[in-house]
């Protein structure tokens, strides 16, 4: 069994984690969002979890792959497991940035800090409740929840329908100035 299946923080230690992502939340309270290359959407930083790999391990090494930045881990919030169309299992953490700037990449187009009461149109459905859960007050024993999502037909459908819409909101606007790409991505 690997050490992120091993991992006793996380709830059902012994079912693997595929996948970890961060919510990295400024002063101002807003968070980091990506937008992906494939499929394309708005997300939170993070990627697939390595067979050895502990999941708070994973985050702080696809956030520094994906925007080129370290971030410090504060906790687990949650883990959320799907149900429809993949059956899989995510860890989500908040996180502080540390050192460097988010900057795009090769695997991230854009970059936003978002208002988590405003988030945009085209971001994948069940990042929506995972933010909610990393920026509500931790409860008194501070253990992360666990959720269920659903990802079936229809919520695959309306997020391409938002994204589809969002972008061409954002070709009326011009919208792709002022975006950085890190050297050498």
């Amino acid at each position: 069994m690997s050490q992120a299946a091993r991992d006793p923080a996380l709830p059902d230690p012994g079912r693997r984690v595929a996948g970890a992502h961060a919510v990295i939340r400024r002063a101002d309270g807003r968070v980091l969002l990506s937008f992906r290359v494939s499929p394309p959407g708005w997300e939170l930083p993070g990627g697939h979890v390595a067979r050895a790999e502990a999941p708070a391990a994973t985050v702080v090494r696809e956030v520094r792959e994906e925007v080129g930045c370290e971030i410090s881990v504060d906790r687990l919030t949650g883990t959320y497991t799907f149900r429809g169309l993949r059956h899989s299992r995510d860890a989500v953490f908040l996180a502080r940035l540390g050192a460097g700037t988010p900057s795009r990449s090769r695997e991230v187009l854009a970059l936003m800090w978002a208002d988590p009461d405003r988030l945009p149109p085209g971001l994948f459905p069940w990042f929506h409740q995972r933010i909610r859960d990393a920026v509500a007050p931790p409860h008194r024993d501070r253990r992360p929840v666990h959720r269920v999502q659903a990802v079936g037909a229809a919520e695959v459908l309306r997020h391409g329908l938002q994204l589809a819409h969002a972008a061409a909101a954002a070709a009326r606007r011009g919208a792709g100035r002022g975006l950085r790409r890190r050297p050498g991505a």
